[in-house]
């Protein structure tokens, strides 16, 4: 009792260290199991919803500037949910919880869940999904479902399927993964399941500048090309040797531009805006998946567009 007495900031720092060190080795033992597809970690506590809010505020001001969220009324506060949104930076998510106002799981690649980014990742409530064989998706596509049918079941996803910082609008199609998810998962409930296409829009004019720019600049312009193209296009993950020369030669050049094209742009955020769609009731897409999904890409779109002019 005397050293308490004596020396409480001694006895308080040690249980501080207690506490973090269990904390940490739960979490991390975790996400050691995010290598199996669909692994879903225990569900986050009040303190990991108030970090994982916290850190997306401080993130998305660090890295693209003041963001704006235009019609957050729109964003269901309770009820089953899947938040459907573009994808174009690392910090996608971070936006999309912005937009979302409430918390969510969201839906990881399995490679990116590794360290302490896996530790924070299992605290916060991701899904992994690896790509070593074709039953990977299933897998992890099967515990979204499970999670969004749970109480109060709320999945972030981007149905573009990649990250795609190259293009600034959407890819020609959205995967309709989402829908497939939200059909089940009300089947599963037997309540209804609700889709809500969110459009996350990056400002590179720099008439849009901020005051914090004089402070944040080389965070804010290297953050869009901070991902390394052959860690997602496609292109880099053909093998080259087993084509012709002639072919062969092609894709090298082609990988040598995009490359090159990855070092030379360094578009600067100079902040964003964030759109939240109507709330659609998985039963009024269209039955054919596809098709649905298609619906899904236009009001993203039609988002987009409105978000470029504010």
């Amino acid at each position: 009792m005397n050293l308490i007495s004596n020396h409480p900031w001694l006895f308080l720092s040690a249980v501080g260290t207690l506490l973090f060190a269990s904390w940490y080795l739960f979490w991390k033992n975790q996400a050691a199991r995010f290598e199996k597809s669909g692994y879903t970690p225990p569900a986050t506590g009040p303190l990991g919803k108030f970090f994982f809010n916290a850190a997306t505020r401080l993130l998305t001001f660090l890295t693209v500037g003041p963001v704006k969220v235009i019609n957050g009324h729109k964003a269901p506060r309770k009820g089953k949910v899947i938040w459907a949104a573009n994808h174009q930076q690392p910090c996608d998510f971070a936006m999309l919880r912005r937009g979302a106002g409430r918390h969510f799981r969201v839906l990881t690649a399995a490679n990116e869940l590794t360290g302490f980014f896996g530790v924070l990742g299992a605290w916060m409530g991701s899904i992994s999904v690896a790509f070593k064989n074709k039953s990977d998706g299933a897998q992890a596509e099967a515990s979204c479902v499970k999670v969004v049918a749970g109480k109060g079941g709320s999945l972030g996803i981007f149905p573009e399927g990649a990250l795609l910082p190259d293009n600034p609008g959407l890819s020609e199609h959205f995967r309709p993964g989402a829908v497939r998810m939200a059909r089940h998962a009300s089947e599963i409930s037997g309540e209804p399941v609700f889709i809500v296409p969110i459009a996350i829009y990056y400002k590179h004019d720099p008439k849009d500048r901020h005051w914090s720019h004089r402070f944040l600049a080389k965070q804010r312009a290297s953050f869009p090309a901070a991902r390394n193209p052959k860690s997602w296009n496609p292109i880099f993950k053909q093998d080259a040797d087993a084509l012709p020369p002639a072919e062969r030669d092609a894709l090298l050049l082609q990988r040598k531009e995009i490359m090159r094209a990855h070092f030379k742009n360094r578009a600067t955020n100079y902040g964003g805006v964030i759109v939240v769609g109507d709330a659609i009731n998985q039963a009024d897409l269209p039955v054919d998946p596809i098709e649905a999904a298609g619906v899904l890409r236009d009001k993203v779109a039609a988002l987009l567009e409105e978000a470029k002019k504010h």
